[in-house]
């Protein structure tokens, strides 16, 4: 196949693209999430107790294990963790130099903050709030904790989970009120947007963290020039809204399916990343979304879907044994990243069960002898639009772009609604049908609530959703439906914030973008 474009020959199964994709080629667009088995490649631990198991009965323990993360079943209210990733800017809305950041962070210190530095570059890369006190007990979280994403341009502020969004709006301006005194005395400003607006993606961006610093050998260079850095490197720029929900096991597969299904609504809903590289994007309302197409095209990475919708899992089982199939790349032992050797999948690291090697940043190698929990880790390599988390037994949603100044808890109040009225949520997702879920992600992403496959209106479906959600907050008791009222307000006008911050900036240019989507103490 040929890119009518450039005139470059395309992969035959359309997985590969021309080089410097990003100037408009889209030629072999394709997000179709293959077929699996319910188990992935034979595991064999290295315990010495387990070589002499059959491989139903390693798999069995593992699945075990898998699920002994999350618990019986959720009693009292259900807790939400919330991540928020915020863009830093200059006053002329660009993005500062590191020098610039590193001060910030340092400067949480007077601020009571602790730091932490990475261990193989010495560098400051996260702060830790005061100690919680008896708040630590709930969700084994002692602290917040404020960290550089990919890019050091973009800040992450990681909030302990609550029972309540109230008490969670409540530690987030306790969290943001010192972050934003620091980001102020270096003149800088966090922004509620979704991307960068001004400066494009760069290995120049890339926050000094070892992990990060594995990334680059492991990605291609189909979008970015080798002068710009990696593909990986796209996400320097990229800022979400992300929040965790506690689940019991028996509900774990089901929320994962429908927070995946209605993962297209939930975009139309919140997409705010059209104006990057200081213009409006001609084609994308969630240019951070599309990115996951860009960086993850299935086919040059993995030799299974990893990004997007998720496939439907019928159990905890299919999913381990999903992962499974994953690309083994990365390990943590201790302080260190370990990158695994080529090739190697997730069932094949366990299945040798004897000692691999791995390799530092600085080309020294360790032995690494699988460990069960390895496999919690290498779950945080999917990057689903929802996924599963067993360090923290929760389903996490990862699908929004960062929300303006006035709608930071709209997207932990969507999900936990949905969540909370789970059969609502499944019927509606079935109503949908299988053959949509993909498509209506791709059209969130390119019209947002205007979005529609076939006879399939995004905008129908969105106040179907919000409903959904609403009635399901109502059930808690707690008055929070009251964080949903900005979603209602974008589908009574029929404009999400992307179409908002593009006529912004169209109407009255990157300045006044920064001013309106900064982040403020009240």
């Amino acid at each position: 196949m040929e890119c009518a474009k450039f005139g470059q020959t395309i992969g035959a199964q359309g997985g590969r693209q021309c080089n410097h994709r990003l100037s408009g080629c889209n030629e072999s667009w394709r997000n179709r999430v293959e077929d699996f088995p319910a188990h992935g490649s034979g595991i064999q631990p290295p315990q010495a107790r387990w070589a002499v198991l059959t491989m139903a009965a390693i798999l069995s323990e593992l699945d075990q294990q898998f699920r002994a993360q999350f618990d019986s079943e959720v009693r009292g209210d259900r807790s939400v963790g919330i991540e928020l990733e915020f863009p830093i800017v200059t006053s002329a809305g660009e993005a500062p130099s590191y020098e610039a950041v590193r001060s910030i962070l340092e400067t949480l210190q007077e601020e009571s903050f602790t730091l932490q530095s990475d261990a193989h570059t010495g560098a400051v890369v996260l702060a830790r709030s005061p100690s919680l006190g008896d708040r630590a007990s709930f969700g084994g979280f002692d602290s917040h904790v404020v960290s550089l994403e990919l890019g050091y341009c973009t800040l992450e502020i990681s909030l302990a989970p609550e029972r309540t969004l109230f008490l969670a709006e409540q530690r987030l301006g306790e969290v943001l009120a010192p972050v934003l005194r620091c980001v102020a005395r270096h003149k800088c400003s966090l922004l509620g947007y979704g991307i960068q607006p001004s400066t494009p993606p760069s290995r120049r961006l890339v926050a000094p963290k070892q992990r990060y610093l594995h990334y680059p050998a492991l990605s291609s260079n189909d979008w970015l020039s080798e002068e710009d850095g990696e593909d990986i490197h796209l996400f320097t720029v990229a800022a979400a809204s992300q929040c965790h929900v506690k689940v019991s096991a028996s509900e774990a597969v089901r929320v994962l399916n429908v927070l995946n299904a209605l993962a297209g609504v939930q975009l139309a809903l919140t997409a705010n990343s059209s104006v990057w590289r200081a213009s409006v994007d001609p084609n994308l309302k969630a240019v951070r979304e599309r990115m996951y197409d860009w960086v993850f095209d299935q086919g040059t990475f993995q030799a299974i879907s990893t990004k997007g919708v998720a496939p439907t899992f019928r159990s905890l089982s299919d999913y381990t044994g999903y992962l499974c199939r994953l690309r083994a790349t990365l390990v943590q032992r201790g302080a260190y990243t370990l990158r695994l050797p080529d090739d190697v999948t997730v069932g094949d690291f366990f299945e040798r069960g004897g000692p691999l090697e791995g390799t530092r940043l600085d080309g020294g190698r360790e032995v690494v002898v699988p460990r069960p929990e390895d496999l919690y880790y290498f779950a945080a390599l999917l990057e689903f639009n929802a996924r599963l988390s067993p360090s923290y037994g929760t389903v996490e949603s990862r699908v929004s772009c960062q929300q303006p100044p006035n709608a930071l808890l709209s997207v932990p109040a969507l999900v936990l609604g949905l969540v909370e009225n789970l059969a609502e949520s499944e019927a509606l997702a079935d109503a949908i049908g299988t053959e949509n879920f993909v498509p209506l992600r791709f059209a969130a992403m390119t019209r947002g609530l205007h979005g529609e496959v076939g006879e399939v209106r995004l905008d129908r479906l969105a106040e179907k959703v919000l409903s959904i959600a609403s009635a399901g907050l109502g059930k808690r008791g707690l008055g929070e439906d009251v964080y949903l009222e900005a979603l209602w307000r974008r589908l009574s006008d029929g404009l999400g914030p992307a179409d908002r911050a593009a006529q912004l900036f169209e109407h009255s240019g990157l300045g006044k973008l920064v001013e309106e989507h900064a982040i403020r103490l009240p």
